[in-house]
This record gives C-alpha cells, structure tokens and sequence, in this order.
C-alpha cells in the first residue's frame, strides 16, 4: 500500500509497454527508444474511445463585447438578446442541415433524427477578466431515430464537416441581426495589426479598447 513515486511508476509503465511490443513483434523487443514510441502512437490512433457528447462554442467579435460591457442597461440587454438569437438560429440551422443517426447491421444508411439535446452556458469574460461574451454549448451524443424512435448515436462527422459552417452562418446572422437594429460593419485587421486576417468589428469601437481588452489574446501570443 505504499504510494510510488514518479519514477518507479515511469520505470513500470515502460517496461509493460515493451512487453506488449515484444508480444506483438513474435517476441522481437524495440530497437530503440524510438521504434516503441511510434508503436505506441500507432496504437492509440487505433484505439476508439466514446464520448458523451460535443461542445461548441460561439463568441461575437470582440467589438460586440466591449460595446456589452462599456453599454448602457438598455444597450446592453440589447446586444446579449441578438446575440442569444444569432446562438438559437445557428444550432437550428445545425438541427436541421447537419444532423443525422445511422442504420442497419454496418450502420450504412444515414437517417434523421428527431432533435438534439443540448444545454447552453453564458460566460461574460475571458480568463485575464477582459469582456468576452460567449456560450458553450455540450451536445449530447444521444439522439432519438425519426423512424422507429430508437434511442442511438449520434452521426458526428458531420459535426465536425459543419464546423466551419456553423461558425460562419453564426458570424453572418449576428452581422444581419446587428443591422437590423442600426449598426454598422467594418473590417479591420485582426488585433489591430495583421492586414491579412481582417475581421468584422462593429463601427464606433475605437481599435484601441480592443486592443486594451484582448489581453488573453496577447498571454496565447507570447506562448507560441
């Protein structure tokens, strides 16, 4: 009952992974280092895991959020509603363009379903406290067959094919939800620097309290 220290568990672990390497290769151990490294990779891209479900994730520009926080009451009840809508529209779009189960002994036929299940979490600000408005969304793996009611898997490369998709259609209706109400659009470079990765920033938020609040975007920076 003794706990072992790290070393000792490093020393196991290692010499059970040579083992199931020399069990596989006819009793033949690893030239190297190396060769048991590759294996070893080789044989957790094979594994199969399963999971509960998936998450995504949707953030206005960072224009949206600063007029958020720095807004009035009014202003700001305002912008979290059209955001909430531009959330709602998009996983309706998914629902219905980008959600499938599968059927038959090799699950061959891909077929509809009735919905997702999915819970959404509101965050308002980045991990250094900057205003960062945005949702989690986890979607649960589980869904009901639109034929037989069968409760199964859910289908998802095409949630990860719609990836960009979602993400782009969200951008778009929070952009036309924005306008609908007065606002206007104008790209700018990315950080308020990069040319060649323009965004679209709600007019009227000076590039300078962008920069000011984007200080997660600066800690991910310096990490590269």
């Amino acid at each position: 009952g003794a706990p072992l220290d790290e070393q000792i568990r490093a020393e196991i672990r290692r010499r059970v992974q040579t083992e199931e390497f020399a069990a596989a290769h006819e009793g033949r151990r690893p030239s190297g280092d190396n060769e048991l490294t590759r294996w070893l990779a080789d044989q957790k891209r094979q594994m199969k895991s399963a999971v509960a479900g998936y998450e995504v994730v949707f953030g206005p520009p960072k224009s949206v959020s600063v007029a958020w926080a720095l807004g009035d009451d009014v202003t700001r009840e305002r912008i979290v509603g059209l955001h909430r809508q531009a959330v709602k529209d998009t996983l309706t779009h998914l629902e219905t363009n980008a959600v499938f189960t599968r059927e038959g002994n090799w699950g061959e036929a891909q077929v509809d379903i009735q919905g997702i299940t999915a819970a959404i979490f509101e965050h308002w600000d980045s991990r250094c406290g900057d205003p960062h408005l945005h949702t989690h969304v986890p979607i649960s793996c589980k869904v009901k067959r639109s034929g037989d009611g069968a409760w199964t898997t859910l289908d998802t490369r095409t949630i990860h094919a719609s990836a960009v998709v979602m993400s782009e259609f969200y951008n778009s209706r929070l952009r036309d939800l924005f306008r609908d109400h007065g606002a206007t659009w104008a790209e700018r470079p990315t950080d308020g620097i990069d040319l060649k990765r323009p965004v679209w920033e709600v007019d009227g938020v000076p590039s300078e309290l962008l920069i000011g609040f984007s200080q997660r975007a600066r800690q991910v920076e310096t990490d590269r």
